[in-house]
Protein backbone atom coordinates (compact mmCIF):
# COMPACT_ATOMS: atom_id res chain seq x y z
CA UNK A 1 0.00 0.00 0.00
CA UNK A 2 2.81 2.05 1.07
CA UNK A 3 3.84 1.86 -2.61
CA UNK A 4 0.19 3.05 -4.32
CA UNK A 5 0.14 5.96 -2.52
CA UNK A 6 3.49 7.11 -1.87
CA UNK A 7 4.44 8.68 1.21
CA UNK A 8 4.77 12.17 -0.82
CA UNK A 9 0.94 12.21 -1.18
CA UNK A 10 0.31 10.92 2.56
CA UNK A 11 1.91 14.33 3.38
CA UNK A 12 0.61 17.17 0.93
CA UNK A 13 -1.55 19.92 2.54
CA UNK A 14 -5.22 19.10 1.48
CA UNK A 15 -7.82 22.59 1.42
CA UNK A 16 -11.34 21.84 1.66
CA UNK A 17 -13.38 25.23 1.20
CA UNK A 18 -17.18 24.86 2.55
CA UNK A 19 -19.13 28.02 3.69
CA UNK A 20 -20.80 28.42 7.23
CA UNK A 21 -24.28 26.87 7.45
CA UNK A 22 -27.46 28.79 9.60
CA UNK A 23 -26.85 26.50 12.40
CA UNK A 24 -23.35 26.79 13.07
CA UNK A 25 -23.36 30.08 15.45
CA UNK A 26 -23.82 30.76 18.87
CA UNK A 27 -25.02 33.58 20.81
CA UNK A 28 -22.15 35.53 20.26
CA UNK A 29 -22.78 35.64 16.71
CA UNK A 30 -19.81 33.47 16.34
CA UNK A 31 -19.32 30.01 14.77
CA UNK A 32 -19.24 27.44 17.89
CA UNK A 33 -16.03 26.01 18.86
CA UNK A 34 -17.88 22.32 18.57
CA UNK A 35 -18.73 23.47 15.67
CA UNK A 36 -14.85 24.04 14.96
CA UNK A 37 -14.52 20.21 15.72
CA UNK A 38 -17.06 19.25 12.81
CA UNK A 39 -15.31 21.49 10.19
CA UNK A 40 -11.94 19.71 11.22
CA UNK A 41 -13.35 16.10 11.01
CA UNK A 42 -15.27 16.91 7.64
CA UNK A 43 -11.53 17.82 6.14
CA UNK A 44 -10.03 14.79 7.67
CA UNK A 45 -12.72 12.33 5.99
CA UNK A 46 -12.43 14.69 2.48
CA UNK A 47 -8.56 14.12 2.89
CA UNK A 48 -8.94 10.05 3.27
CA UNK A 49 -11.07 10.43 0.56
CA UNK A 50 -8.97 12.36 -1.90
CA UNK A 51 -6.08 9.52 -1.68
CA UNK A 52 -8.92 6.86 -2.57
CA UNK A 53 -9.44 5.73 1.08
CA UNK A 54 -12.69 5.51 2.85
CA UNK A 55 -13.35 6.30 6.47
CA UNK A 56 -15.35 3.64 8.60
CA UNK A 57 -14.13 0.43 7.87
CA UNK A 58 -12.94 -2.32 9.11
CA UNK A 59 -9.93 -0.46 10.98
CA UNK A 60 -11.29 2.87 11.99
CA UNK A 61 -9.28 6.68 12.91
CA UNK A 62 -10.18 7.31 16.79
CA UNK A 63 -9.65 10.69 17.24
CA UNK A 64 -7.37 10.67 20.93
CA UNK A 65 -6.06 14.01 21.49
CA UNK A 66 -7.45 17.44 20.14
CA UNK A 67 -5.42 20.49 20.83
CA UNK A 68 -6.96 23.86 19.14
CA UNK A 69 -5.98 27.57 18.93
CA UNK A 70 -9.10 29.96 18.50
CA UNK A 71 -7.55 32.89 17.34
CA UNK A 72 -10.06 34.89 16.12
CA UNK A 73 -13.85 35.11 15.18
CA UNK A 74 -15.38 33.13 12.36
CA UNK A 75 -18.66 34.80 11.27
CA UNK A 76 -21.14 33.77 8.50
CA UNK A 77 -18.66 33.26 5.13
CA UNK A 78 -16.32 31.22 3.08
CA UNK A 79 -13.66 29.09 4.77
CA UNK A 80 -11.02 27.08 4.28
CA UNK A 81 -9.43 24.45 5.95
CA UNK A 82 -5.73 23.28 5.45
CA UNK A 83 -4.93 19.58 6.49
CA UNK A 84 -1.40 18.12 6.62
CA UNK A 85 -0.37 14.69 7.71
CA UNK A 86 2.59 15.68 10.15
CA UNK A 87 3.25 12.42 11.76
CA UNK A 88 2.42 8.39 11.10
CA UNK A 89 3.59 7.86 7.64
CA UNK A 90 6.57 5.87 8.85
CA UNK A 91 6.53 2.28 9.10
CA UNK A 92 4.72 0.50 12.13
CA UNK A 93 2.80 3.95 13.22
CA UNK A 94 0.43 3.12 15.61
CA UNK A 95 -1.01 6.82 15.90
CA UNK A 96 -0.81 9.94 13.34
CA UNK A 97 -0.81 13.70 13.74
CA UNK A 98 -2.43 16.04 11.77
CA UNK A 99 -2.25 19.77 11.56
CA UNK A 100 -5.35 21.60 10.74
CA UNK A 101 -5.88 25.06 10.24
CA UNK A 102 -9.17 27.00 9.17
CA UNK A 103 -8.88 30.33 7.65
CA UNK A 104 -11.48 32.87 6.78
CA UNK A 105 -11.99 33.51 3.26
CA UNK A 106 -9.23 32.78 0.48
CA UNK A 107 -6.18 33.82 2.67
CA UNK A 108 -2.74 32.80 2.63
CA UNK A 109 -2.64 30.44 5.66
CA UNK A 110 -0.85 33.13 7.53
CA UNK A 111 -3.36 34.23 9.75
CA UNK A 112 -5.37 31.23 10.55
CA UNK A 113 -8.97 31.96 12.47
CA UNK A 114 -8.13 27.89 13.78
CA UNK A 115 -4.79 26.35 14.87
CA UNK A 116 -5.16 22.64 15.76
CA UNK A 117 -3.48 19.79 15.99
CA UNK A 118 -5.33 15.96 15.83
CA UNK A 119 -3.97 12.75 17.33
CA UNK A 120 -5.76 9.66 16.29
CA UNK A 121 -5.12 6.48 16.99
CA UNK A 122 -6.25 3.21 14.74
CA UNK A 123 -8.30 0.39 16.40
CA UNK A 124 -9.66 -2.35 14.61
CA UNK A 125 -14.12 -2.18 15.10
CA UNK A 126 -14.82 -5.83 16.13
CA UNK A 127 -12.00 -6.56 18.10
CA UNK A 128 -11.08 -2.92 19.73
CA UNK A 129 -7.69 -4.10 19.21
CA UNK A 130 -4.78 -1.40 18.24
CA UNK A 131 -3.56 -1.50 14.77
CA UNK A 132 -0.51 0.23 12.69
CA UNK A 133 -1.58 3.18 10.05
CA UNK A 134 -0.22 1.24 7.18
CA UNK A 135 -2.76 -1.74 8.67
CA UNK A 136 -5.75 1.20 8.36
CA UNK A 137 -4.62 2.02 5.02
CA UNK A 138 -5.01 -0.95 3.27
CA UNK A 139 -7.97 -1.68 4.92
CA UNK A 140 -9.74 1.62 3.94
CA UNK A 141 -8.27 1.10 0.05
CA UNK A 142 -11.53 1.79 -1.88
Amino acid sequence: MKEALGVRSLTEPFLLRLATRPNDFDRMGHVNHAVVLEYLEAARVRWLASLGLKAGGEIVAVVMRVEVDYRREIFAGDLMVRTRLVKGAEEMSYRATFHQTIEIGDSDGANPAVDARIDVAFVEAASRNLRTFQDFLEASAA
